[in-house]
């Protein structure tokens, strides 16, 4: 199922949703501790669902609920309350996927029968979910919170993600959307990464163009002993990353970073290195290293970003 980049932009893809006996009901799984609010559900007919992937988008124009949810197509897959217990449970505590901000507006799912619920965190943690009628005379402004919504796609449906097949390095989220580049984001560096670019700077002259692509985020599972070897275990052909491709991914998902120490890094075309941090402020920052480079890497707080 293919999303209009009218109202959404995708972020994530490839989220598993496991197979349910499709029995639980928000009242029923106790999961909901911050309340259950809005318009009363019929009764949950209760049949058992095969294992589907989701997809999460972010919406940018704005919209009524009825507008953005059918921008998915007339074929899109709805949501049973039992799908979105399974889907919180899995993704609540994983860290990497960061889907569950608070504070936030929470993250939103079409149901069977005209219905969207909207889970999202209250204080101390504490999950929600509010029911709405898909047709309610509701605008979402995008520029007032960032709304986000997960959609349902079939599992025999081919996913197109990066194939990881290397010693020192375990997925912790796939197919993670990379939009197309112009090849003059690097004019702005310097405001993508205000706490400053450090190292062998490249110059900062236009790229090529890049088309959409899907990354993944990796994490070291075993110590290497420089940047050649880790990066060298994914094979000649791999792909290798433009600075345009590095802003963008900083930009669109700031979620999927990690403050003090555990930094990400990029093979760029040109046989360099860029590891981003966020500092315990929130700060953004970057540091170009040459791939010849010598420093031993330990398993542990690293990531790699791979095309």
């Amino acid at each position: 199922m293919k999303e209009t980049q009218t109202f959404l932009r995708p972020l994530i893809g490839d989220v598993v949703v496991r197979a349910n006996s499709g029995v639980e009901t928000y009242q029923s799984c106790g999961i909901f501790t911050g309340g259950i609010y809005g318009a009363p559900l019929p009764p949950s007919p209760g049949v058992p669902t095969p294992l589907l992937r989701a997809s999460l988008s972010e919406v940018i124009a704005d919209g009524k609920f009825s507008s953005i949810f059918k921008s998915l197509g007339e074929d899109r897959m709805y949501w049973s309350e039992a799908q979105v217990i399974q889907f919180y449970r899995d993704t609540v505590f994983n860290d990497a996927l960061n889907i569950w901000g608070h504070p936030g507006p929470g993250v939103s799912f079409e149901l069977a029968g005209g219905y969207v619920s909207i889970v999202y965190l209250a204080a101390h943690r504490r999950p929600g979910v509010y029911n709405y009628w898909l047709e309610a005379d509701i605008n979402w402004r995008a520029a007032d919170f960032r709304r986000r919504i997960v959609s349902l796609q079939p599992q025999k449906e081919k996913m197109k993600t990066v194939i990881i097949a290397s010693p020192f390095l375990a997925p912790l989220v796939r197919d993670i959307f990379i939009r197309a580049t112009v090849g003059s984001e690097t004019s702005d560096l310097r405001s993508v990464f205000p706490c400053g670019i450090y190292g062998e700077v490249p110059p900062m002259t236009d790229e090529k163009r890049t088309p959409e692509a899907r990354a993944a985020l990796c994490e070291i599972i075993a110590s290497g002993k420089n940047y050649a070897e880790i990066f060298g275990s994914l094979g000649k052909d791999r792909n290798r990353w433009t600075k345009s491709q590095v802003a963008v991914f900083r930009c669109y998902h700031p979620n999927l970073f990690e403050q003090d120490g555990h930094s990400t890094f990029f093979e760029l075309e040109g046989g360099l290195v860029a590891c981003v941090f966020l500092t315990a402020r929130g700060r953004f920052g970057i540091h170009f290293y040459p791939l010849k480079d010598g420093t031993k890497w330990l398993a542990g707080k690293l990531r790699v970003a791979l095309l």
